[in-house]
């Protein structure tokens, strides 16, 4: 086998161990993105002293159309997260919303 066959192979075989690591790392993103698709995010929702879930369930409610006690069994989870953005900036903390279903995001 002369140099520049041999040279081939070898190349030839690091692209296919390169394509799969690349489809590696793909599948993984592909996954993180599935996991933030089921969260909401919202911003500059101010701070009130009621309690958080049943304020985003109302103003989630108004623009949806629908009932308010019909939005509160759509909802898994709403928490603040506390960024870091959000401090430097004196702007309220983003709203995550987790809904039950991942299709009441769309």
């Amino acid at each position: 086998m002369d140099p520049i066959q041999k040279e081939l192979e070898e190349v030839k075989k690091e692209n296919q161990s390169l394509f799969q690591i690349n489809k590696d790392l793909t599948d993984t993103i592909v996954i993180e993105l599935d996991r933030a698709s089921s969260i909401l995010r919202l911003l500059n929702i101010p701070e009130k002293e009621r309690n958080l879930t049943e304020q985003i369930t109302t103003i989630l409610a108004e623009v949806l159309g629908i009932e308010t006690e019909e939005m509160e069994g759509e909802i898994d989870k709403v928490y603040r997260a506390n960024l870091s953005h959000a401090r430097r900036n004196n702007i309220p903390c983003e709203i995550h919303v987790k809904f039950v279903k991942r299709t009441n995001k769309r």
